[in-house]
């Protein structure tokens, strides 16, 4: 089940979209931690998902543009029986509450071409096995773009990981052990773009 909308404010400066859902899973097929941390897939019986999305965008001038997007979501188990374990009630492991992304960019009008944006990129917390004994905290990162279009050629620099954050883009635990799968330090790429397509713009019929 879902249902949402959007409106425009400020003069059309603004924009707000949100949905909520709920997804009942019968029968549902979910990948399982095994005690020597391989997965399977195993039947879950029945599942819930519930959560509310949204995303807000603003440009309060021609340069500036601000936009966040979020989820906060809830993933439970209604029935589920693993290895004699009644996780029932519980929530799914790796299934974060809350995760966000926003981003401010900026298009000075006294240099033409070039752009800044900064990004900013949530996940919270979540249960690092089915029997929600540990919670992984959640990480944020920020990133950091920097562009420039000079007719038909753009180039960019972006900073992933700006603050060289040590975070995990995964975390469980099982019979073994916890289990992190570390994500990327600060990471710098550098592109060039070119665009064969002639622009019509000017041009006469």
């Amino acid at each position: 089940y879902e249902a949402g909308g959007w409106v425009s404010f400020a003069k059309k400066k603004g924009y707000v979209e949100v949905s909520i859902y709920q997804l009942d899973g019968v029968n549902e097929i979910v990948s399982v931690l095994q005690g020597d941390g391989s997965t399977e897939k195993e039947n879950a019986g029945k599942t819930q998902h519930r959560g509310v999305e949204y995303t807000i965008s603003y440009s309060p001038v021609k340069s500036l543009s601000i936009r966040v997007s979020g989820a906060n979501s809830r993933h439970t188990f209604v029935d589920f029986i693993e290895e004699g374990n009644d996780f029932s009630g519980n929530e799914m492991s790796t299934a974060p509450q809350f995760i966000a992304n926003a981003e401010v960019i900026y298009r000075p009008h006294f240099f033409k071409g070039a752009r800044v944006g900064v990004e900013w990129q949530h996940v919270g917390g979540y249960y690092l096995d089915n029997a929600n004994t540990e919670k992984y905290p959640g990480f944020d990162l920020i990133n950091l773009r920097l562009g420039y279009e000079f007719k038909k050629f753009e180039f960019w620099i972006n900073t992933l990981n700006l603050t060289d954050e040590l975070y995990s883009t995964v975390a469980n635990k099982s019979a073994w052990g916890k289990s992190y799968r570390i994500g990327d330090p600060r990471t710098f790429n550098i592109g060039v773009a070119y665009n064969f397509i002639a622009s019509s713009k000017g041009k006469k019929k």
